[in-house]
């Protein structure tokens, strides 16, 4: 149950840095015209999930979620 969570939250934190990356390559302002409403959005949904990332990275007490769950989430995304 928490893979799911965990892999749509990961897949939003890795478009987040590709499209910045993207844009800090490309000039700037030729790809912020195309990727600003996905900028946005995604910087939305990266804001929304941070109890998400905290529960994966930052928590080292019972509100951690499994490290197998954060590995195997992270494992989907980056494929």
């Amino acid at each position: 149950m928490l893979i799911g969570l965990a892999f749509i939250a990961m897949l939003n934190l890795f478009g987040l840095f590709w499209s910045l990356k993207k844009m800090v390559m490309d000039s700037g302002t030729r790809a912020l015209d195309h990727l600003a409403l996905q900028i946005g959005v995604c910087i939305v949904v990266v804001w929304i999930n941070l109890p998400v990332y905290e529960g994966l990275f930052v928590r080292k007490d019972g509100g951690q979620m499994p490290t197998s769950d954060t590995c195997n989430s992270v494992i989907i995304v980056d494929r």
